[in-house]
């Protein structure tokens, strides 16, 4: 089968959850294929590690392909800072790569 390109989505934090001094992004792809990829979370240029990524993989079986969900959470003071976050997924064979960008005051997406 050919290999699908994700869809990407990218929520940003809510105020309620921002008033709790935590600051959640949840990081869709979907409708991609095969199963193989990584999720990369990036703050400006740099590659953000840490055990706080959990993932979350789902097929959907009609149409052989796959959804997978990425969290990353932060401290709220860090969002307030209007970096940019972004989300990128890249399949085993490095040919698909996919951004998604987030920031305080700006949508950016490529």
């Amino acid at each position: 089968a050919e290999p699908k390109p994700a869809s990407l989505l990218l929520t940003t934090p809510t105020n309620a959850e921002l008033d709790k001094g935590n600051a959640t992004f949840i990081c869709i792809a979907s409708q991609f294929s095969p199963n193989k990829f990584t999720f990369t979370w990036k703050l400006g240029h740099d590659v953000l590690s840490g055990k706080n990524r959990p993932e979350i993989l789902t097929e959907d079986k009609s149409t052989k392909t796959f959804t997978a969900v990425s969290k990353f959470q932060i401290p709220a003071n860090d969002w307030i800072h209007r970096e940019e976050y972004t989300c990128q997924v890249t399949d085993l064979r490095e040919t698909v790569k996919k951004s998604i960008s987030v920031c305080t005051e700006c949508t950016v997406s490529s």
